[in-house]
C-alpha cells in the first residue's frame, strides 16, 4: 500500500509517519490573521518560505526510498519564496513592534550563538540552525554535537 501526503504546515513538523513514499507540496500554508473588515480572525492563503518547503519534502523517505512532488516552479522556489529580507530589523516597520530591549537581545543571542555576523546578517550556521524547528541554542546543539562525535547522545532526548 503506498501513503500520499498533500503537505500542510503539519508536514513541517518532525512527525516522521512510516512508509510515506511522496509528499505533494502545494507552496501555499493557511495562517490565521486578524480581518478588521469582519472584527474577527480568519484563514488566510500566503505562500511558504523555503525552509518550509524543505521541511515539507523531508517528510518523503525518512524510513525508506521517497520523493516530493512541489506544484510551482524551481524559480518559484528560488526566487519568488517568502524570505523576510529584512536589512535592518530594528527599521522594519511592526504593525505591533516588540521592545527594542527584547529585539536587541534576542539578535545578541543569535550572535553569540554565531547565527548572526557582526552586520546582523545570517551566516551559513544560522542558514542551517534556521531548518531546525527548534529553539536557537537547541538548533546550534544538534548541528554541532556531529562535529564532536555525540549526535546520537545529543539527539536522543529530541526522539523522546
Amino acid at each position: 500500500m503506498r501513503k500520499c501526503i498533500v503537505a500542510t504546515n503539519i508536514a513541517e513538523t518532525s512527525l516522521t509517519v512510516d512508509g510515506i513514499l511522496f509528499v505533494i507540496d502545494p507552496g501555499f500554508c493557511k495562517m490565521k490573521v486578524y480581518n478588521p473588515r469582519i472584527g474577527m480572525d480568519a484563514l488566510q492563503i500566503f505562500p511558504i518560505s523555503q525552509a518550509s518547503a524543505n521541511q515539507r519534502s523531508g517528510r518523503a523517505g525518512r524510513t525508506g526510498p521517497g520523493q516530493c512532488f512541489r506544484l510551482y516552479t524551481e524559480r518559484q522556489y528560488k526566487e519568488e519564496m517568502l524570505s523576510l529580507g529584512v536589512d535592518d530589523l530594528l527599521k522594519f516597520h511592526f504593525m505591533d513592534a516588540p521592545p527594542q530591549d527584547n529585539m536587541l537581545n534576542s539578535m545578541y543571542q543569535l550572535w553569540t550563538l554565531g547565527a548572526l555576523d557582526n552586520t546582523g546578517r545570517l551566516t551559513d550556521l544560522g542558514r542551517t540552525m534556521v531548518e531546525f524547528p527548534l529553539d536557537p541554542t537547541l538548533s546550534k546543539m544538534l548541528i554541532v554535537s556531529e562535529s564532536m562525535g555525540c549526535s546520537e547522545e545529543v539527539s536522543y532526548p529530541f526522539s523522546i
